[in-house]
């Protein structure tokens, strides 16, 4: 028997890893995106909400409204910062 003959029955018989290998990586990264995108849409409503808090607490009477606005302003800008710091990252 030639080489030529023996070395289609092994390819035959052996199973290429590469397609097992790229499911997997397509299966890993499909979660961390899915990750990702849930974050980020919590982390937006998160921001939306923050921001229409900011001029009800001008209706509604605070001890001290001046604080509770910067407070409120500084959670939109570290959720923003944030969200632009990952998406330079990725």
């Amino acid at each position: 028997m030639t080489d030529d003959a023996v070395r289609p029955m092994v390819l035959d018989e052996a199973k290429h890893p590469v397609p097992d290998r790229l499911k997997n990586q397509i299966v890993c990264y499909d979660r961390k995106s899915q990750n990702a995108q849930r974050r980020y849409k919590i982390l937006k409503l998160a921001q939306v909400i923050i921001v229409g808090l900011i001029p009800l607490e001008s209706v509604f009477p605070a001890p001290k409204p001046q604080r509770v606005t910067a407070i409120l302003g500084l959670l939109v800008l570290i959720i923003e910062a944030g969200a632009k710091i990952k998406l330079n990252q990725d």
